[in-house]
């Protein structure tokens, strides 16, 4: 992300925690860097600090493993920076009340009120107001979560192991299901998901639509609610298959362009240095108010992107990814920043950025 300075702040994860960065866009030179998470070697089940945003003020806003709700800022002139902590809300003892394991909190965002949301992977979901004075958490039974929030003017929208949740605080200030929106989790994970059921973050459509993919047997879905269904309508607005059967699986967020959604396949890809290839497969669906359905606009089936958040650009109408080539031998490692053209999905132009594992 870039802050209000136009300094690029990001987090790096390794498998024993996260550092909180702070860099010239420019050149990259780091002008702060602290370890802001620690952790034992966890697999795919990645936890706090992973996710983070930035607040109205320019701070970074994420959740650690104390486990807590934390504020960062950067102190000092120039390129003599350094992260101090401004806030800490401390929400283990709400969460025990609930759970007694190692929590592992996924996210945390500020719904449009200025109250703190979290949730971690065991399927709790919490709210906290924004001095950290009261905290109430409920918890989704036998659902998990892997997947980060989505917060919107309408409320808040999850996508547990099982279903598509939009909540908003209760009149007793705790966690209200305004709806729930079962999905097909399939029979099984698939190879290139952390879990079983779906791989992506809700990503909101303006404040009309709510959309993810599912894990369906055979192809997976693009599927599409309604935010707010007015009487009469029904929250399910469409679902439409993408990639080849058996042979997709999406673990990023779709990217919302206007009414399209862009959704990539990730099936097979099994981290930077296990199997870093997946299934060729970038698709564009369009979502027809007029008709109430969804189409297919197009679907390239000859770049592999094996795990990537594709951005898109407004400006220049392209989706950019980051791409394996099918045309270098397996062992040279070739990785490619490559622009689609978001009209017609054709490949415009790649760059190579690196050779080697990770």
């Amino acid at each position: 992300a870039l802050d209000g300075a136009g300094r690029l702040i990001s987090t790096c994860v390794t498998p024993f925690g996260v550092t909180l960065i702070a860099r010239d866009p420019d050149t990259l030179e780091i002008y702060a860097r602290k370890k802001i998470t620690n952790w034992l070697p966890i697999g795919q089940k990645f936890g706090g600090g992973v996710y983070f945003h930035l607040d109205h003020k320019g701070r970074v806003l994420l959740a650690s493993n104390e486990p807590a709700i934390e504020l960062w800022s950067l102190a000092g002139k120039a390129t003599k920076l350094e992260w101090q902590k401004e806030k800490s809300i401390p929400i283990g003892p709400a969460l025990d009340r609930l759970q007694g394991t190692d929590h592992r909190v996924i996210d945390v965002m500020p719904d449009w009120q200025g109250n703190y949301w979290f949730i971690t992977r065991d399927g709790l979901v919490g709210v906290s107001d924004r001095q950290g004075k009261r905290i109430e958490v409920i918890e989704l039974a036998s659902e998990g979560i892997d997947n980060a929030l989505a917060i919107g003017e309408n409320g808040v929208f999850v996508v547990s192991s099982h279903a598509m949740y939009r909540f908003s605080i209760t009149a007793e200030g705790k966690p209200g299901i305004d709806w729930r929106e079962a999905y097909d989790r399939g029979s099984a994970p698939k190879p290139g998901t952390m879990g079983h059921g779906s791989g992506t973050t809700p990503t909101l459509v303006g404040n009309d639509f709510a959309a993810f993919t599912d894990n369906a047997d055979g192809r997976i879905n693009v599927v599409v609610l309604r935010q707010t269904p007015a009487d009469g309508e029904s929250l399910f607005f469409c679902k439409i298959p993408v990639f080849k059967a058996n042979l997709g699986t999406s673990e990023n967020s779709l990217t919302a362009i206007g009414d399209s959604l862009i959704v990539e396949n990730n099936f097979g890809y099994q981290g930077p240095f296990e199997n870093i290839n997946a299934e060729p497969g970038l698709a564009r669906v369009d979502i027809d108010k007029a008709n109430n359905q969804c189409e297919l606009a197009w679907e390239n089936m000859a770049i592999s992107s094996p795990s990537d958040v594709h951005k898109a650009s407004l400006a220049n109408g392209l989706v950019y990814v980051y791409t394996r080539d099918d045309s270098n031998p397996p062992d040279m490692h070739a990785w490619y920043i490559t622009a689609v053209d978001a009209h017609t999905g054709e490949l415009v132009y790649k760059v190579l950025t690196g050779v080697g594992k990770g």
